[in-house]
């Protein structure tokens, strides 16, 4: 993990790169503990997929710093984590003129195509900028 300030009252704890859902289960790992560590210096913990912005109440010394070092030492092995929180059912509305041309394009029938696209779980490794978009 690497520790990095970005200002007086934020920092950035890279976890790994890439994506993958062990990544993001690892990040979500580490926020909750972070959260639960230091909550009440914390004005907000942001995870990202690939690491957490911890924005701070007070400025961020070396003390701080010190700290979030011996959390990420300390919890460095979160292998194993598994992504938290809870299923979201969404309902879709698959009546729209686009699924009989999907259908002609891809030569799946709609049943098919419907099916294709509600069997999976989506995994939301964070929120985007745009309230409610997810990645």
């Amino acid at each position: 993990m690497k520790i990095e300030r970005r200002s007086d009252r934020a920092v950035m704890v890279h976890v790994g790169e890439g994506i993958s859902t062990e990544l993001v289960a690892k990040v979500a790992a580490l926020a909750e503990v972070f959260q639960r560590e230091m909550g009440a210096s914390l004005k907000e913990v942001v995870p990202s997929y690939t690491g957490i912005t911890l924005y701070c109440k007070n400025f961020v010394g070396s003390d701080t710093m010190h700290r979030i070092s011996i959390i990420c030492s300390a919890y460095s092995d979160t292998a194993g984590a598994t992504a938290g929180g809870k299923v979201h059912r969404i309902p879709v509305d698959y009546s729209g003129v686009d699924l009989d041309s999907i259908s002609a394009f891809t030569g799946k029938s709609p049943k098919e195509i419907i099916q294709l696209h509600s069997s999976p779980v989506y995994t939301v490794g964070m929120m985007g900028f745009t309230p409610g978009f997810p990645y």
